[in-house]
């Protein structure tokens, strides 16, 4: 599961991406980091159902691994309280596009569970491991991701091409998982999974649902083990 994380006025790790609820609320320009979660808890997303909170949603799926990426600075202590609330630090992988943030809400969510929580690369430690792995540079690429389990990125970025098969096999050889996102066409997704990526991040689950049960089916069919 992935989601992002941002915080209402009262300090409740929320399971929403953008800074407004414009884009999800019929234009309601509120911005969640100004609004109490009481006022929040009753908003309609696309009038089909209203915002979870991120202790729910670990709650409520206890087995389930979480990416999270924190959106803002005021979500990085309502998002540690919920791990630690909900006995969840060893399946979340926390990050941020904001690396002060990524670093702090890793070191804050591990000091709360008594353990290292698991992080993925910001974008400056993906950038440090694509120059390190283009010259060759293994064990330097190695050493970048030492501190990381997953990379999280997308197909290209500013028409940079970043998850190929190098890619895909340097991460693999430094320990890394690779997660792709935002795919939703299921050809993108059959061509991920054949590269070797570990995850997906879609907007389209049941495309993504569908492809999973194609591949099994696939593997487990007449002659095949």
């Amino acid at each position: 599961m992935e989601t992002d994380v941002r915080a209402s006025s009262d300090n409740v790790a929320l399971t929403f991406h953008d800074p407004t609820l414009a884009r999800v609320a019929g234009g309601d320009p509120r911005a969640i980091a100004e609004t109490p979660w009481s006022r929040l808890s009753t908003v309609r997303v696309h009038d089909r159902g209203t915002i979870a909170r991120l202790d729910d949603a670990l709650a409520s799926f206890p087995d389930l691994p979480f990416n999270i990426d924190v959106k803002a600075a005021s979500a990085i202590e309502p998002t540690v309280a919920a791990i630690a609330r909900t006995g969840a630090g060893r399946r979340v992988c926390l990050t941020s596009f904001d690396p002060a943030v990524a670093h702090e809400v890793v070191s804050r969510a591990s000091s709360a569970c008594g353990h290292q929580v698991m992080a993925s690369a910001s974008r400056t430690t993906v950038a440090a491991f694509l120059a390190a792995s283009w010259l060759g540079a293994e064990r330097l690429s190695t050493r970048v991701l030492a501190r990381y389990a997953a990379l999280q990125v997308p197909i290209r970025y500013r028409g940079l091409p970043i998850l190929t098969p190098r890619f895909v096999a340097a991460a693999h050889r430094a320990g890394c998982e690779v997660h792709a996102w935002t795919i939703d066409d299921e050809p993108a997704m059959h061509a991920l999974l054949d590269m070797g990526v570990d995850g997906i991040v879609s907007n389209r689950v049941d495309r993504l649902v569908k492809v999973r049960e194609a591949r099994a089916n696939h593997r487990t069919g007449p002659g095949r083990e």
